[in-house]
C-alpha cells in the first residue's frame, strides 16, 4: 500500500488497541497525511477485495488453465515406465 499524498509506504505505525496503519513518511514528518486506520479494518477490506477477485469466474478459469498447463508439463517429464503404466491403466 502507498500513501495517496506522497507515495510513501503505508504500514503498521502503532501497536495500540490492535494496531493502526498509516503513512511511514508522516511518522517522520515528511508527509502531511496523518490519517491512521485500525489494522482490523484494513485487513478486513483487503481480504474482501482478494476474495472478490478470486471468486470471479474469469480468474478461476485462468487459474485452472495454468494448473492444467503445469500438470501437462509434469506429465511430459515422467519417465517412460510411468507413461507405459499410465497407458495400461487407461486401457
Amino acid at each position: 500500500m502507498v500513501c495517496g499524498c506522497c507515495g510513501a509506504t503505508i504500514a503498521q505505525v502503532s501497536g495500540k488497541a490492535g494496531g493502526y496503519y498509516g503513512c511511514l513518511a508522516a511518522t517522520k514528518g515528511a508527509c502531511e497525511n496523518k490519517t491512521l486506520v485500525k489494522r482490523s479494518l484494513v485487513e478486513k477490506v483487503i481480504l474482501e477485495a482478494v476474495q472478490e477477485q478470486l471468486s470471479d469466474p474469469e480468474h478461476i478459469a485462468y487459474v485452472l488453465e495454468r494448473v492444467e498447463e503445469e500438470i501437462a508439463n509434469l506429465r511430459s517429464d515422467l519417465p517412460d515406465t510411468l507413461k507405459l503404466k499410465e497407458a495400461e491403466l487407461s486401457a
